[in-house]
């Protein structure tokens, strides 16, 4: 890989177009790889903060762009998942408490202990006005 640091010689021309983009290219894709991993380490954080604080949230709803693809989850699941009616409900009696898993960091009902089937991740949630501002910023970072 050539030197990004230097000027290719005569330094005109065809030659530092093809310099200059190669190295703004690695220059995007570090700090591209950089900022997912500052992204994926505040989410990380933040998710381990509220699992542990134990906080209970309003239910700020489902994405309605996500609503339709877990009903067609549910649809293929055949009653081997809880149902997204059925827990949206839940959500709203109960609220929304934060857990992390090895495999992930997830939603569920506050008073559910059911990790196989009463699960969402937090970018299915939706965003709204008045939410607590850590569970926002948990759905943004998980968004990405």
């Amino acid at each position: 890989m050539p030197n990004l640091d230097e000027t290719p010689e005569g330094g005109e021309g065809v030659a530092e177009q093809e310099w200059l983009e190669k190295k703004f290219l690695a220059s995007s894709e570090e700090n591209w790889e950089l900022l997912e991993k500052q992204r994926v380490g505040e989410r990380s954080a933040l998710a381990i903060e509220l699992s542990e604080s134990q906080e209970n949230f309003s239910f700020p709803g489902i994405d309605p762009a996500v609503y339709p693809k877990l009903k067609a989850h549910e649809s293929e699941s055949l009653g081997m998942v809880t149902s997204i009616d059925e827990l949206v409900e839940r959500f709203k009696s109960e609220g929304v408490k934060v857990i992390t898993a090895p495999w992930g960091t997830f939603v569920m009902p506050a008073k559910s202990e059911d990790q196989d089937n009463d699960i969402l991740t937090p970018k299915d949630l939706n965003i709204v006005e008045g939410m607590d501002e850590r569970l926002k910023r948990l759905i943004l970072l998980d968004r990405g």
